[in-house]
Order: structure tokens, then C-alpha cells, then sequence
């Protein structure tokens, strides 16, 4: 299904086809079942490690209230952040920067430090703000393998790293 997925071919259509059932069925399959989903090794260090140090934690996430939240507490990390920004409740999607705002609003700091895979649309904001900006190289397991198509430099993170174990919290 993933590699269906990064073809951008409709995952929900062909098993429709395959286990003859309704598309419909399987998106509502899908918003409402309870994820079975871990993290990247190093995430929950550096989120410790940022805690410790009176560091404040916000995640911005595209998607269903329902769905992120879903994802959330199957990863047990839903009470490490401070606040929580889903595009649904917000009306506000990646890359609008009133989603980036609002942490900004929420979690007043002199630094923001933003973690992405997403090329296309999660570094245009955050860079445009000021944010540091980190993204996480594609190992094969990430979600959005299209950094390639964007070449601009207002997509693009001014830091790379191919695992969250080489994030070093001062």
C-alpha cells in the first residue's frame, strides 16, 4: 500500500477492487480505527531531553482532529506537548503560516526549532518566519519521498539529518 501510496496511485480504490467492498467504508475504516504506529528512534529522547530543560513542545499536524489525535495517543506522547495545532480544528492547513503563528502565539519563545519531512510544504513558513528549520532525509520509511520535485529554497530546510539520533539538544 505505501509504495501504491508514492505512486499516487488511490490505495482505498485498489483494495476496494480487491476485497470488493466500498471506498467509502475503507476511508471511514481508516478515520476511525486506533493506529498501531512507532515512533522513529531518538524522537522520545529528544523530546525528554528538550522537557528536562524547561523546553517547550508544539506539533503541527495536517489532518482530522480525530485521526491525528488517534496517532497521538497510540504513540503515548500526546501529554509532551505544550500545544497541538491539527489543520482541522484550525481551518488552516501547511504551509498557511497561521498555523506556525499560532504556536508562536501559544509558546512564546526566542528560538522555534521545526522537524519535517514533507518538502513541499512544511519549510516554506517556518523559514519565512525566522524558525530554525531540520528535515528528516527519506530512509525509505517516510511518509513523503518527494524532495526532489522542489527544488526552490524557500522549500527547502537549512539543515538535514537522516535520523532523529543525530539531533543534539544543548
Amino acid at each position: 500500500m505505501f509504495s501504491l501510496y508514492r505512486s499516487n496511485e488511490n490505495v482505498f480504490k485498489y483494495l476496494a477492487t480487491k476485497y470488493n467492498t466500498e471506498v467509502t467504508s475503507l476511508v471511514e475504516m481508516y478515520r476511525n480505527h486506533n493506529p498501531d504506529i512507532q515512533l522513529f528512534d531518538g524522537v522520545l529522547d529528544i523530546m525528554n531531553s528538550i522537557k528536562a530543560k524547561q523546553g517547550k513542545l508544539g506539533i503541527i499536524t495536517d489532518g482530522r482532529v480525530k485521526t491525528q489525535s488517534a496517532k497521538l495517543k497510540s504513540l503515548g506522547i500526546e501529554h509532551l506537548f505544550d500545544h497541538i495545532v491539527i489543520s482541522e480544528a484550525l481551518g488552516s492547513e501547511k504551509p498557511n503560516e497561521v498555523n506556525y503563528k499560532t504556536i508562536e502565539s501559544t509558546l512564546s519563545g526566542k528560538v522555534y526549532y521545526y522537524i519535517a519531512d514533507n518538502i513541499k510544504k512544511d519549510f516554506i513558513s517556518p523559514n519565512a518566519l525566522g524558525w530554525k528549520t531540520v528535515g528528516l532525509i527519506d530512509n525509505g520509511l517516510n511518509i513523503h519521498s518527494n524532495a526532489y520535485l522542489y527544488p526552490n529554497r524557500e522549500h527547502m530546510p537549512q539543515f538535514f539529518i537522516e535520523s532523529y539520533k543525530e539531533m543534539h539538544i544543548l
